[in-house]
C-alpha cells in the first residue's frame, strides 16, 4: 500500500488524514482508574502507560488508593505537572536543572525501557528482519524507499523481500519515544544528525504521523509494508513484529536482559534530580535504543497529604512493583539507586520547610 493509499484508508477509517508534518488524528487518552475513596492523578508519556496501568490495578486492589494515568505525551505531561493539574507528570525526556527550577519541579526515573523498530511485512516474524542503524536511518530519511532495496537485501539475504513501497510511521505529538529514537539515530548516523537531528518532535522527511505509542502500534498492526518505532511493551502487547539491529557486526535483539544491561551500564547523575544517561553504542550485547521514563512532582505541593499518598505508591512501585515491570519488559530501577531517589524526595519536596516524605 502506498503512502497516499494508507493516508486515505486511515482517513476513511475515521483516524485522520494528515501527512507529514501533521498527524492522523488523536486517540483519546486512556486512564487506569480504580474505584476507592482516594484517587491520584498522573499524565504524560505513553512510553510507561502499560506499567502505570498494571501498577495502579495492583496497588489499588491492595491499598484502596486508586490512580488514573492519562497517556497524553511527554510534552503535555511536563505542562500538566508544572501547572499543578495532576499529582505527577511523566516524561521520557529528562528536564534540565534550569527547567526544573523554573517550573518548581523535582525529577526522578521510575522505569527503563527500550524503543524498538516494528514492521508489518507478510511472512516475516519478530526478530527475523535485521537492520543496521545506517539502513534504519536511510528508511526514515526516505533514501531507502522500497522493501527490496539493495541495502535491506544485503542485510537480510535469506528473506524474500517484497517489491513494495515502505511507509514509515512516526509520532506526530511531542514524544519521549521520538526523542530516544532520534537521539540514537543522531548518535550513530552523521547524515541523520545533519538533516534531521534529535528531538521530541522533529521534521520528518517522509512518512505518516500518529499520536501516541498505542496509535502507532495500531496503524502498524493494521497496514502492511509499514515501519515505525514504539516502546517494547507496546510492541509485545500489540503482537507486533520487532526488528533486530546489527551492531558492531553482531545482531542484537530487544529483551529485558539487554535493557537491564543498558541500565547497569548507564551513567546515573544526581543533584536536584536523578537522571541516567544510556551507554555509548559499542556493546553488541546491550540494546542501544533505551531510555528512562521520569516522574515530575512539585517541589512545594499544594497538599502534603496527597503527596505522601503519591510517594507511598511510588515507593511500592520501585520496590514491590518491580517484578510487574519486568513482566512487561521494562527494566526496573536498580536497587542501589532507589535509596538515592527517596532521599531526593526528602531533601527537595517540602511543605512549609518540612519534608513531606
Amino acid at each position: 500500500m502506498s503512502k497516499s493509499s494508507l493516508a486515505l484508508a486511515l482517513c476513511l477509517a475515521g483516524l485522520g488524514c494528515m501527512q507529514n508534518p501533521g498527524a492522523l488524528g488523536e486517540a483519546p487518552p486512556e486512564a487506569a482508574t480504580f474505584s476507592t475513596r482516594s484517587k491520584l492523578k498522573g499524565a504524560g508519556a505513553t512510553f510507561p502507560h502499560p506499567i502505570y496501568s498494571k501498577w495502579a490495578f495492583h496497588y489499588g486492589r491492595d491499598t484502596g488508593v486508586r490512580l488514573s494515568y492519562n497517556q497524553v505525551g511527554s510534552g503535555a505531561g511536563v505542562l500538566a505537572a508544572a501547572t499543578g493539574e495532576v499529582d505527577f507528570g511523566a516524561t521520557d525526556i529528562p528536564l534540565t536543572d534550569r527547567q526544573l527550577e523554573q517550573d518548581g519541579l523535582v525529577q526522578f526515573p521510575m522505569v527503563i525501557g527500550g524503543v524498538v523498530p516494528v514492521v508489518n511485512l507478510p511472512g516475516v516474524e519478530a526478530g527475523a528482519l535485521v537492520l543496521s542503524p545506517t539502513t534504519l536511518a536511510g528508511i526514515f530519511l526516505g533514501d531507502i524507499s522500497r522493501w527490496n532495496s539493495p541495502e535491506i537485501r544485503l542485510e537480510n539475504p535469506t528473506i524474500d523481500l517484497p517489491d513494495q513501497e515502505i511507509t514509515p510511521i512516526y509520532r506526530a505529538d511531542a514524544s519521549g519515544s521520538t526523542w530516544i529514537f532520534t537521539s540514537f539515530l543522531s548518535q550513530c548516523c552523521p547524515e541523520w544528525q545533519t538533516r534531521v537531528g534529535a528531538g521530541s518532535n522533529v521534521a520528518w522527511p517522509v512518512g505518516v504521523g500518529a499520536r501516541g505509542n498505542q496509535q502507532v502500534a495500531r496503524f502498524v498492526g493494521q497496514f502492511e509494508f509499514t515501519i515505525a518505532y514504539v516502546e517494547f511493551a507496546h510492541a509485545n502487547l500489540s503482537n507486533l513484529v520487532w526488528v533486530a539491529l546489527q551492531v558492531g557486526g553482531q545482531t542484537v535483539t530487544p529483551s529485558l536482559l539487554n535493557f537491564e544491561k543498558a541500565a547497569a551500564a548507564s551513567t546515573w547523575r544526581t543533584g536536584t534530580s536523578v537522571r541516567l544517561w544510556p551507554p555509548e553504542i559499542a556493546d553488541p550485547s546491550v540494546w542501544p535504543i533505551v531510555g528512562a521514563s521520569y516522574v515530575l512532582v512539585k517541589r512545594q505541593p499544594t497538599s502534603a497529604v496527597r503527596m505522601r499518598k503519591l510517594f507511598g505508591f511510588l515507593h511500592w512501585a520501585l520496590t514491590g512493583g518491580a517484578p510487574l515491570a519486568r513482566e512487561l519488559g521494562y527494566a526496573a530501577v536498580p536497587e542501589e539507586h532507589i535509596a538515592t531517589i527517596e532521599q531526593l524526595w526528602r531533601d527537595q519536596v517540602r511543605e512549609n520547610g518540612r519534608a513531606v516524605w
